[in-house]
């Protein structure tokens, strides 16, 4: 099924760091100045919070939240992750008071899977009051039997396999998509991207990126717990990606973002 929503800036200077490397493991870098956003065009910002926000149609995109992580995992008898509590509410708070967007759509695995865990409708019901009556998830992988629960725990959201609102096409990335709709560019997740990034030496870290395709934008996890999957090491998981044509990668360097080739 495909949800359609017609209804319909912030600006940041492009960022042109120099790199000694091109290859797509890992990058030797002379930091240049960076910032929180970077306007791609008119229609489309990255955010370093591991967000998108598309200006002419109002609408704030995040992917890959994995809601109720910590509890699934030990509810299949893990007694890992340990760590910080989840901050994705405050997060998606954050991004939402700044934005303040016409919807909020979340791009497939909002949770890490749909069932009776401790918090999990209360988180979902927690973003659906976001946005009141605004609030799109698209379904991915882990989302399963989730716009049941929804019903069942009265959770008004939407839910769909893919969203077109003006010039772009928002889906999760894991199945074959539909149409491409005439000019529009295809945003998805799924894929967890990262970068290493290193200073040539003994120093390395990976951290989470945009995928810039001649296609569309992958988006990086926006779940704290998603460790991600380096750009160019292996195959991509789903064929959005897979199809992309990739031309470039943003690394999230905590408040700041960072361009790379």
């Amino acid at each position: 099924m495909t949800l359609d929503d017609s209804r319909f800036t912030s600006h940041a200077p492009r960022l042109t760091p120099h790199v000694s490397r091109s290859t797509f493991h890992a990058a030797r870098l002379t930091i240049p100045p960076v910032s929180g956003r970077l306007t791609l065009d008119p229609a489309l910002v990255l955010d370093a919070r591991r967000a998108v926000w598309l200006p002419l149609a109002r609408v704030l995109a995040v992917a890959d939240t994995h809601l109720g992580y910590a509890w699934v995992q030990r509810a299949r008898g893990h007694l890992l992750p340990l760590g910080p509590p989840d901050d994705t509410l405050d997060r998606l708070g954050s991004l939402v008071r700044d934005y303040q967007p016409d919807r909020l759509v979340i791009l497939g695995d909002v949770v890490h899977a749909a069932r009776e865990v401790p918090g999990l409708s209360e988180a979902l019901a927690a973003v659906e009051q976001l946005v009141p009556g605004r609030v799109t998830f698209v379904l991915g992988n882990h989302d399963r039997c989730l716009a049941e629960c929804l019903v069942k725990w009265g959770i008004g959201a939407a839910c769909t396999t893919e969203l077109n609102v003006p010039g772009f096409q928002l889906l999760h990335g894991d199945r074959e998509p539909g149409p491409l709709p005439p000019g529009a560019r295809r945003l998805s997740g799924h894929e967890h991207p990262s970068v290493v990034l290193g200073d040539g030496l003994a120093t390395q870290l990976k951290v989470p990126a945009f995928i810039i395709g001649r296609h569309g934008i992958v988006l990086p996890a926006f779940s704290s717990w998603a460790a991600g999957g380096v750009i160019g090491r292996g195959g991509f998981m789903g064929p959005v990606a897979a199809g992309i044509g990739i031309e470039s990668r943003v690394a999230c360097l905590g408040p700041r973002l960072l361009r790379l080739p």
